[in-house]
């Protein structure tokens, strides 16, 4: 686990981060959409490598304009409180 590259850690945590807030959304009474559950299973398997791949050791670099758009992307699910329903589709 390189940590003296600080991109690809806060890279990691952010995906991390992502990985969670979408993992314990809860839907309370929402509709079921199939192609948003695929969306999100997607982000996950995406996201979610990222971190272990950080934590095996394979994750060696990555830059800061990475970090950047993830950033933007980890602060727009925790505000839609990983509801990707709200991101994607245009009724809500």
């Amino acid at each position: 686990m390189p940590i003296n590259d600080y991109a690809a850690m806060f890279n990691a945590i952010l995906s991390l981060l992502i990985v969670l807030a979408i993992s314990f959304y809860r839907r309370s009474g929402a509709n079921h959409r199939p192609y948003v559950s695929w969306l999100a299973w997607l982000v996950v398997v995406i996201y979610g490598n990222v971190p272990i791949r950080y934590l095996v050791g394979l994750y060696h670099h990555t830059h800061w304009f990475i970090v950047l758009v993830n950033l933007i992307v980890c602060v727009t699910v925790f505000r839609v409180r990983g509801n990707l329903a709200r991101i994607v589709d245009l009724r809500i």
